[in-house]
């Protein structure tokens, strides 16, 4: 599941936006609050993962399960993976970006 920060680089990069200083102009925030969201002092708001999800062309559950997983309690991570995977399995054919296939998770890279 990807990060929050990871979501907000996979939407920069859909967008063809090149820094975190465009992103801010792009979302009218400072760059001071898109380093928190990076971060993770902040979590991103409702809206704003809206807008990811339709950049991606994504279901929005897969954002707004993936932003949460890391910090869910051990006993709610296992409904959250299943809910993540569904939504996943439903957009299955839908567009996706390919930087959200870069990395390489059983290869060892």
């Amino acid at each position: 599941m990807q990060t929050q920060e990871q979501w907000m680089n996979l939407y920069k990069e859909e967008l063809g936006i090149t820094s975190d200083r465009k992103l801010s102009f792009h979302w009218n925030t400072t760059t001071t609050e898109i380093r928190q969201l990076k971060t993770g002092k902040r979590k991103l708001s409702v809206a704003r993962k809206l807008q990811i999800a339709r950049a991606l062309d994504l279901d929005p559950v897969q954002i707004f399960v993936s932003c949460e997983f890391y910090k869910a309690r051990e006993d709610e991570k296992e409904y959250l993976k299943t809910e993540y995977f569904k939504s996943v399995i439903k957009t299955y054919n839908v567009k996706v970006p390919m930087a959200f296939y870069k990395k390489r998770r059983f290869s060892g890279d």
